[in-house]
């Protein structure tokens, strides 16, 4: 099959949609769940507010040195 057979079928079958279930219903979660929740969301908006700051850094840099 060419290339472009291949990128064919594949854009014919990108429309497609399946659908699962990928949790079990009713799953009970223990008591400590809550606390885990908590914690990885505070580490997701530090490490987030790093990458944004690192981004701005770069930007800054890039812009310095273009116009130094």
């Amino acid at each position: 099959m060419t290339f472009v057979g291949c990128i064919t079928i594949a854009l014919a079958l990108a429309g497609t949609v399946f659908s699962a279930t990928v949790q079990k219903p009713n799953i009970v979660l223990p008591p400590s769940a809550a606390a885990n929740r908590a914690a990885v969301e505070k580490i997701y908006i530090e490490s987030y507010a790093a990458y944004k700051l690192v981004q701005h850094v770069q930007y800054f840099v890039i812009c310095y040195s273009t116009y130094r």
